[in-house]
């Protein structure tokens, strides 16, 4: 039989597939290398939005806090002995019902070491105004007596303890966590004085300090907000920055995730900068809080090692040298009601 070379078919030759094989594999290692690269790079880029909007989310919320620092607690004019922290471990503190600062705390139970924590007392929106029959009567801490009785609040009558009219529940009772009371505050109508007051576990109203002035019909009544911030450092591989109202309850909120640093400075009204709050001194003088937040990222990043330097505060020449992202956050923000 005769064959028709022109039809017959060839295949590829053993070189052929290899070159074939081998220009597949360069084409597929370059598609792999890019959408690795971008893939790393949009980690990155998630990490560093995540760490940024934690500290903005935290910053946020501490200046609103330092901006309300002394509302009415300002008209205080003597110190009180304050559990600042809300521990059975340390002591009770004298201090102005202000604000307040433990400085590079070390040894704190779930606080993160070389950290500071930051407390602010302020009168909380849960207030009314003192009705007829109602009254607080001056004398010392044994004689001092406050008298509350039910409220009308537009037609409906109010439990004597529901400042704010909710009609859900007494927002000066005592509760039990840490034996810790709530706190509350009387202002005159004409704003020449405050003063505090606790409620005990009997919910008897307890004055400390007694009572310099009587309090009757129009003056004020308001519950009192004592918010700590801090780091909890329960899980240091995520530590966290927490915030607490020791005058409402005994649990703390994560305000925002991975946070490696906390540090605060004061300006007094001499514009001098202080690292540390002497407890009656200097309180009173304060007039503007700086806020240093040290974020990072949630894990480390491949290939990155954190040689920055960083002063925060009273924090100097911190050299962390691992793989984490780090963001350094700072404001300075004006308190409102701080001030003799």
């Amino acid at each position: 039989m005769r064959v028709d070379k022109k039809r017959k078919q060839y295949g590829f030759t053993l070189i052929e597939l290899i070159v074939a094989v081998a220009l597949g594999i360069v084409v597929l290692t370059v598609i792999y290398s890019t959408f690795r690269s971008q893939h790393d790079s949009y980690y990155v880029q998630n990490q560093v939005s995540m760490t940024q909007q934690n500290i903005r989310a935290a910053l946020y919320l501490i200046t609103r806090d330092v901006q309300m620092a002394g509302h009415y607690t300002s008209l205080v004019d003597k110190p009180y002995l304050s559990d600042w922290d809300d521990s059975d471990t340390t002591s009770d503190t004298a201090i102005r019902p202000l604000i307040y600062l433990a400085n590079d705390v070390s040894g704190f139970e779930k606080v993160k070491d070389n950290t500071d924590v930051l407390v602010i007392i302020k009168a909380s929106d849960k207030s009314r105004d003192l009705v007829f029959g109602e009254s607080a009567t001056p004398g010392n801490s044994s004689t001092a007596g406050l008298v509350l009785t039910s409220w009308d609040d537009d037609g409906k009558t109010r439990d004597a303890r529901d400042l704010d009219g909710d009609g859900r529940d007494n927002d000066l009772s005592y509760y039990s966590g840490a034996g810790h009371s709530k706190y509350g505050i009387l202002v005159k109508k004409d704003l020449t004085r405050a003063e505090l007051f606790e409620v005990d576990s009997a919910d008897n109203f307890v004055f400390g300090e007694g009572l310099t002035d009587e309090y009757s019909e129009g003056d004020s009544i308001h519950k009192l907000d004592v918010i700590m911030y801090a780091i909890d450092n329960s899980d240091p591989a995520h530590p966290t920055l927490v915030r607490k109202n020791i005058g409402t309850d005994n649990s703390f909120s994560v305000i925002a995730e991975d946070i490696d640093n906390l540090q605060f400075e004061f300006i007094l009204n001499d514009g001098s900068i202080v690292k540390n709050l002497d407890a009656l001194s200097n309180i009173p003088l304060v007039r503007a809080v700086k806020v240093y937040i040290l974020a990072r990222s949630e894990k480390k990043v491949k290939g990155h090692i954190d040689k920055d330097i960083y002063e925060i505060g009273s924090v100097q020449n911190y050299r962390p040298n691992d793989g984490y992202l780090r963001r350094l956050l700072s404001s300075t923000i004006k308190t409102r009601n701080i001030g003799d």
